[in-house]
């Protein structure tokens, strides 16, 4: 199928938000990626924290690819998130994207809505080293739920999530729970949507390899967070995934550089 009347109210509404501060060097690749987007029931959604970087002079460049764009001072990102979330029509397809990410190929997202009447969509996504420029593909898989068993193995990606607005009771992120308050929306979106579907496609593009790409013990705290809101056992996720648990110790411990080495060591 290939949809581009944007009259056309009976199609999916895909509704992209983002939350930005001094993005200047990154956003305009997920501005373009939304500007050549060929399906056009595409809103991007802005909240800027109140850049003074340039951010704000790209976004008027692109004026005409965004329906709404603020910049105030905000708590956060999930609190800007929240913010651009409350501009979204009812009824319509959030993704949540970085200010460095790129929307892939939407396509088969808006067949899968129409086919299978989803409220809920996960997808694939693909991961850009910012060093190296490496690429690759990121699987992700529907579980029915998130538990002790499979909390850690992270089978979800905001990137390849998308979700839709039922009625004015959704509720969205909780800022409190820190990093990982993504992580947690996520699961409880999934566990109470009736309609969950995968779609195997790469959705979306996100970097790697930053200094965001790395554990600190903020992580690890707002981790513990979200399993006491899932109410999921923080003992019985690390015996049950010892491994992956030790994986994030490593990453929390040694220095960035080694935690590199080590990658390209065990690389296939």
């Amino acid at each position: 199928m290939n949809y581009k009347k944007e009259s056309d109210k009976k199609l999916p509404l895909i509704s992209v938000v983002v939350a930005v501060f001094n993005g200047v060097e990154t956003i305009e690749r997920l501005l373009l990626s939304i500007a050549e987007c060929p399906y056009e029931r595409v809103d991007l959604i802005i909240m800027d924290g109140g850049s003074t970087d340039g951010t704000l002079e790209l976004l008027e460049k692109y004026r005409d690819h965004i329906k709404c764009w603020r910049s105030e001072r905000d708590e956060g990102i999930y609190d800007a998130l929240n913010k651009a979330i409350s501009f979204c029509e009812l009824g319509s397809y959030v993704l949540v994207l970085g200010a460095d990410d790129k929307l892939l190929n939407i396509q088969p997202v808006v067949d899968s809505i129409i086919r299978n009447n989803a409220d809920v969509l996960v997808t694939n996504v693909r991961q850009k080293n910012i060093k190296s420029g490496v690429a690759t593909a990121y699987k992700c898989f529907l579980p029915a739920d998130i538990n002790n068993y499979n909390f850690l193995s992270f089978p979800l990606h905001h990137q390849g999530f998308i979700f839709k607005i039922p009625d004015v009771a959704f509720q969205g992120f909780y800022p409190e729970l820190g990093l990982h308050s993504d992580y947690e929306f996520m699961a409880r979106t999934l566990c109470t949507a009736k309609y969950p579907v995968f779609v195997d496609v790469l959705l979306s593009e996100y970097s790697t390899g930053g200094a965001s790409d790395y554990f600190s013990w903020k992580n690890l705290k707002s981790l513990g967070c979200v399993a006491r809101e899932l109410g999921l056992s923080r003992l019985k996720i690390v015996v049950l995934s010892p491994l992956q648990f030790l994986r994030i110790l490593i990453k929390l411990i040694l220095p960035t550089g080694c935690v590199d080495l080590l990658r390209r060591f065990f690389r296939p």
